[in-house]
């Protein structure tokens, strides 16, 4: 505990499973046995035809401390667990697209969601710029949507993306914002402007893409009225509940 290092290592030789804990009063946890991987951050797990789905960007460190010391691309990955027979089955739904930081249609959380948004991973490693902390990580230079499902003329795990300006990267996860009387959304991304001229004034915006048609760009944008740094999660509270 006392040691100059990580808590959390990556061990792959314990091997790597996924518990489903009953929804409903008291039972066993079952365990499902998976490839050994890291995943961060989870997309969304629903139950469908006797089968338990998820969806998870997923990262194969190359050492022990790599998932936390250097990060380690991630790749939009499904997972189907078999309630019946007690086996597994899993694969890499787009082995070509860096990303992670995901968000869905949280009216869908727990039911099969059509697609996800996240960033696409520009870089690793670092330094960022100069002046900015920290001095190594990832840089997120917009948003994609891929798909979940084959629908609305796209198969699984096709991708649609938008592409920040040169010199702008987003900030924090996208958030979703549903359509008034519509199953879509507006999705609405913060992005920031970073520069090495330590003198040059830094702007940020917020953005409001459709999502229906992310790669169109922004159908509305605001400048802010001071710098957002560039960094990694964040959640809107309304000024009465900071007093």
């Amino acid at each position: 505990m006392f040691r100059n290092e990580f808590p959390v290592q990556y061990e792959p030789e314990y091997g790597a499973r996924i518990g489903l804990v009953p929804r409903h009063g008291e039972g066993e946890v079952r365990w499902f046995p998976v490839e050994p991987c890291v995943v961060l951050h989870l997309i969304n797990s629903f139950e469908k035809d006797g089968k338990v789905i998820i969806h998870a960007p997923r990262s194969e460190p190359s050492s022990e401390a790599s998932f936390i010391m250097d990060y380690t691309p991630a790749y939009l990955h499904e997972w189907v667990l078999d309630l019946e027979t007690g086996e597994t089955s899993e694969s890499c739904l787009n082995p070509r697209v860096l990303f992670d930081f995901p968000v869905f249609d949280g009216r869908k959380n727990g039911k099969e969601a059509s697609f996800a948004y996240g960033y696409p991973i520009l870089s690793i490693g670092g330094p960022i710029h100069r002046h900015n902390s920290p001095a190594q990580g990832t840089l997120n230079g917009g948003v994609v949507k891929l798909a979940l499902a084959d629908n609305e003329g796209r198969r699984k795990g096709d991708v649609e993306k938008y592409d920040l300006p040169e010199g702008w990267y987003s900030v924090s996860e996208p958030i979703l914002v549903p359509k008034n009387g519509s199953s879509g959304e507006y999705v609405v991304i913060f992005s920031t402007e970073t520069s090495d001229d330590l003198k040059m004034p830094l702007r940020s915006h917020v953005l409001v893409l459709d999502g229906d048609n992310i790669s169109e760009g922004p159908v509305a944008a605001f400048e802010l009225p001071s710098y957002l740094p560039y960094g990694l999660h964040s959640h809107f509270v309304e000024w009465d509940n900071l007093v």
